[in-house]
């Protein structure tokens, strides 16, 4: 792997004797997605493919007498990864053997980057997980950081990145774009962490006034009691697209102009309820509130390319028990995630499962009496559980975690009852004062780093104290 970053940046340092002119085929990478430039005149349609697949697009437009300059000029499903809007400057920048795009925002900082790379997907991707295993404080000098990289910290060490930089004396052009981009991710996650999206409140208590509500700076609120099964609504296209929302076959269909989205796609059994790039929303329930589907391969709540999203004191699960497919609740090309308070029960085949998502927070909540396992997380980072209980669930990899995630941390959680493999990780995954009552296999233990070692109880099949958890508080 240490081969393949070195080739990279030798390979990028002829690639700058080219001229400040983004060339038609030419591979741009962030640090999750690869794009390929189609140019036409001074139009740059970028299309861009990820480990999940492809759909990701946004188009820059070249300023005439400008060298290197464009401007972002249409914001298409996937853009919002770049962090920018319609109208912001886009530098093409060739130094010290580099060329990259730099986003910057209405007060020049650098938002986004994207690298000039002659590589196919599946080694850039190699790189960047070869470069997130680097010391920090080499890193911050020699690498080209980007979004996906940078957002795996959290605020603190950001902070002290910053710093370091700040205190040197002289820094080069790749230590000024990263500050850059630190100081941006810092903006980024203390807007994020102010608290519930401010925007309209809405109470429901009804299917169709929830689907009504579901929009981008939205609070919705179930009022006290409520009970929703969204599948008799969400099988019905003219009430359906009749506020506004969109029934299609396939979210595909939906991502086309990128704009905010309420989905209903179909699935094997039935239709899913898919939230499309709405950003800033809460759903929370008042006291003993539930929403169920009944279709066994669909999610319960299922987002794509959101962000800031919070979900809270809610029931959420499925009438009946599936196979393959059908979680509780899915998140896909996310940032800033929060699920607190809730109780996520089968017959879904997970309780959650992750695509690509940064910032994913688990608190106080249950996941149980899940058909296939806990909980399977993909390409993902900034993960934390806490005050978690988990229970019930079989049958195959409980916690599934692939070589792609970082910074995943249980934290005060217990898992009892579960019958599987209870870790299946590719990873490092930290493990902080948590009950582990499991009478199977605990899994992959070179990975999971307990903070005063592999509990002696992981074998208990004894019975359980009772704690405060979640809208339940006892396991039965």
């Amino acid at each position: 792997m240490k081969r393949l970053f070195i080739s990279f940046v030798v390979m990028l340092a002829a690639l700058g004797m080219q001229a400040q002119v983004i060339q038609n085929n030419s591979l741009w990478f962030d640090g999750s997605v690869l794009y390929t430039a189609h140019v036409t005149g001074n139009v740059v349609r970028m299309e861009g493919v990820a480990r999940d697949g492809g759909g990701y697009k946004f188009q820059l437009t070249r300023l005439a007498q400008k060298n290197g300059e464009y401007v972002l000029s249409a914001d298409d499903y996937g853009a919002s990864r770049l962090r920018a809007e319609v109208g912001w400057r886009v530098q093409y920048i060739r130094n010290a053997g580099m060329n990259f795009l730099a986003v910057r925002d209405p007060q020049s900082i650098i938002v986004a980057t994207l690298t000039l790379t002659p590589d196919d997907l599946q080694d850039c991707l190699g790189q960047e997980e070869y470069a997130e295993k680097q010391p920090i404080g080499q890193m911050l000098s020699i690498f080209l950081m980007n979004t996906t990289y940078v957002s795996r910290f959290n605020t603190n060490q950001l902070a002290s990145m910053r710093k370091t930089l700040k205190l040197k004396q002289k820094r080069s052009l790749i230590e000024d774009v990263n500050l850059n981009l630190i100081i941006s991710e810092m903006q980024r996650q203390e807007e994020a962490s102010e608290g519930a999206p401010s925007g309209d409140v809405v109470m429901v208590d009804n299917e169709l006034d929830f689907i009504s509500a579901l929009a981008p700076n939205k609070t919705v609120i179930l009022r006290e009691g409520t009970h929703l099964n969204l599948t008799p609504l969400l099988n019905d296209d003219e009430v359906f697209q009749r506020y506004g929302r969109a029934f299609v076959t396939l979210t595909e269909e939906a991502h086309a102009n990128g704009a905010p989205t309420v989905v209903s796609n179909f699935v094997s059994d039935g239709r899913e309820l898919t939230l499309l790039n709405i950003n800033n929303l809460t759903i929370r329930g008042e006291k003993d509130c539930s929403i169920v589907v009944e279709p066994r391969y669909a999610y319960v709540l299922n987002f794509e390319g959101c962000n800031n999203i919070r979900v809270e004191c809610l029931t959420l699960g499925h009438t009946e028990g599936g196979y393959c497919d059908g979680g509780v609740i899915g998140v896909t090309n996310a940032m800033d995630v929060t699920i607190e308070s809730c109780d996520m029960y089968g017959c879904g085949t997970y309780g959650v499962v992750t695509h690509n998502v940064t910032g994913f927070n688990v608190f106080r909540s249950i996941i149980r009496d899940c058909t296939y396992g806990i909980m399977e997380l993909y390409d993902s980072r900034r993960i934390t559980f806490a005050f978690c209980d988990f229970y019930r669930n079989k049958e195959y990899g409980l916690v599934g975690i692939t070589s792609s995630c970082s910074d995943v941390t249980f934290r005060d959680c217990r898992f009892a009852q579960n019958e599987g493999t209870l870790f299946t990780v590719g990873c490092d995954v930290n493990i902080e004062n948590c009950e582990i009552h499991h009478a199977g296999e605990i899994g992959d233990t070179e990975q999971l780093h307990f903070k005063d070692g592999i509990p002696t109880y992981y074998r208990d099949k004894g019975p359980l104290r009772e704690r405060a958890i979640g809208p339940k508080h006892a396991i039965q």
